[in-house]
């Protein structure tokens, strides 16, 4: 239960030792760690005057007053899910104190950032009973430093928090099924697959109903591109070379979102809101949340699958006849007219804009000449008021 040693060398049975090296203080007994307790341990003696041994022997025993030793704990990883509350419990963080006092437990959170976290998730500071409650906004990597304390001495642990958001819904341009759906981290409305040493943007694919569920720690907008594999379920025509953009909080992206998100770049989200409701009829619908398959009356879904059409028909009319004069990519120039058919609905005069206008229609044509150097003919005009007119 414990060494006694000579100027450190075990002690052995019956050996010899002098009075001078104990009053050098050479001999020491040593109890094992964290051992303690009225006799301990004990050992027996004789004395010797340098000619006799004492007619008796004897024995020391040795009581160890136990000391307050410091509590430990252990590191870990832990998963949540957005709006979802998790509750820790102390064996999360394998606390423990030798001495068996009871600890009193703080915590600190932070994200990389070194944004506090602390507010979402607290502690009892009697049990360690950990609640965590994260809210929109907070998806990402956190640390929390989980404090135990016991009344002299601390021990820290760190727990990794991974908070999860479930991106999940509908891509519509007609439902789109075997559409890319990726968290844009970096906002750049492309696909990063992480190989030239940056992030890795986590993706999905819609299903055959055109639905996905993305659980991802990622922050960041939802970009659904198209290729050659996609198919408007209810038509079944290939939709390639489509990109649509909608907030990480829609339940739905459209033509009407993608053109929403290109708005909330000129304005604030209230207001791109209701500018756009008004701009396709569509007072009182949520944009990013009304689904057109399912949602509403036959005649807002009829009036909101219409609108995207006219967004996309006209565009891509438009972007077909300035990309053969100017050479550049009709995905470029759609890009462009989406965001010049964005400002006008901010503009001043935006509440009296629709997307069935002529009007609206010659001002992104102009728009797009002016920046491409383009020419677009009367011929192709005609061609963009026919696609609008067969979506009315």
């Amino acid at each position: 239960v414990g060494d006694l040693k000579l100027d450190g060398v075990d002690v052995t049975l019956n050996q010899v030792i002098t009075k001078a090296d104990i009053d050098a203080s050479k001999l020491k007994f040593t109890p094992v760690r964290d051992g303690s307790g009225t006799g301990y341990d004990s050992f027996g003696f004789s004395v010797n005057d340098g000619a006799l041994d004492s007619t008796s022997t004897y024995t020391m025993t040795v009581d160890v007053t136990g000391a307050n030793d410091a509590p430990t704990a252990s590191n870990s990883t832990v998963t949540a899910t957005e709006d979802t509350d998790y509750t820790f419990t102390t064996a999360n963080f394998s606390f423990s104190d030798v001495d068996g006092d009871g600890l009193t437990y703080s915590v600190v959170v932070k994200d990389a950032g070194d944004l506090d976290a602390t507010g979402w998730l607290t502690i009892d500071s009697s049990t360690g009973v950990i609640s965590a409650d994260p809210t929109a906004g907070q998806t990402g990597d956190w640390t929390a430093v989980i404090t135990g304390w016991d009344g002299e001495y601390t021990v820290d642990t760190t727990l990794a928090i991974e908070v999860e958001k479930q991106f999940s819904g509908m891509v519509i341009d007609g439902p789109l099924a075997h559409a890319k759906v990726f968290v844009d981290v970096d906002g750049d409305g492309v696909w990063d697959d992480g190989l030239d040493g940056g992030i890795s943007e986590d993706w999905t694919m819609t299903d055959a109903t055109a639905n996905f569920v993305l659980n991802s720690t990622q922050r960041g907008d939802l970009v659904v591109t198209t290729d050659s594999d996609t198919v408007d379920v209810l038509s079944g025509v290939t939709v390639d070379g489509l990109t649509l953009k909608a907030s990480g909080d829609a339940s739905v992206i459209t033509p009407l979102t993608t053109l929403l998100f290109e708005m909330e770049k000129e304005t604030s989200a209230e207001a791109a809101k209701l500018l756009l409701q008004q701009a396709t009829g569509l007072v009182g619908v949520d944009i990013e949340n009304f689904n057109p398959t399912t949602d509403g009356t036959a005649t807002q879904q009829a009036q909101y699958l219409n609108a995207g059409v006219q967004v996309v028909s006209t565009l891509k009319t438009l972007s077909a006849a300035v990309a053969t004069t100017s050479g550049a990519t009709e995905t470029d120039v759609f890009a462009k007219g989406l965001k010049l058919l964005a400002e006008k609905i901010v503009s001043p005069e935006g509440s009296n804009v629709t997307l069935t206008d002529t009007a609206v229609v010659d001002n992104l044509a102009t728009g797009l000449k002016g920046f491409y150097s383009a020419t677009v003919s009367d011929a192709d005009l005609a061609k963009v008021s026919l696609a609008i007119t067969n979506v009315n």
